[in-house]
């Protein structure tokens, strides 16, 4: 992952990174470079909180395997205004264009949505299924798919974001 100089790279996203086998470049002077047109391209956001290893690794493997580039928005402890900061941060992201969507994955996933239930880019979806996964991007043009880990096992999640990462 390439990082312009003006990154701040704490302790804890550091180790997180080599966990994920994920080396952080930093290059002085300039900056990474951009997808074509300036646009997100297929850059997802995914905030995997209070979830096991392989749901996150299986998590980014389905949305890889989907043909998107992931970026993994940390939550730096375990409280929800932690919680709530890497939602802010992702919503920020797809405001800023330069993510096109993103998957959150927690159990508190009902007042994630009130925290992304305001004006603004964010236009989130609860899904339990392929169907309701389609459905979020047919009709509503869901950007932020909200998938809860204690209600889903791994297979149902990977096939959820499958379903939802091919509609455009």
């Amino acid at each position: 992952m390439q990082l312009t100089g003006r990154c701040l790279v704490t302790p804890l996203a550091r180790d997180r990174a080599a966990e994920l086998n994920i080396r952080l470049q930093v290059i002085r002077g300039e900056t990474p470079p951009e997808p074509a047109n300036g646009s997100s391209g297929n850059r997802l956001a995914i905030v995997a909180a209070r979830c096991s290893r392989s749901e996150e690794k299986a998590l980014q493997e389905s949305a890889r395997r989907s043909g998107w580039d992931v970026h993994i928005e940390a939550v730096t402890g375990d409280s929800f205004k932690d919680l709530a900061q890497a939602v802010s941060s992702v919503s920020e992201l797809i405001g800023s264009g330069r993510c096109k969507r993103a998957v959150i994955l927690d159990e508190n996933i009902f007042r994630i949505s009130q925290l992304l239930d305001s004006p603004g880019p964010a236009r989130a979806a609860i899904c339990w299924d392929e169907k309701s996964a389609v459905e979020s991007r047919l009709q509503g043009d869901s950007n932020i798919l909200l998938l809860s880990n204690r209600l889903l096992g791994m297979s149902m999640l990977g096939r959820i974001v499958r379903a939802w990462l091919k509609e455009d």
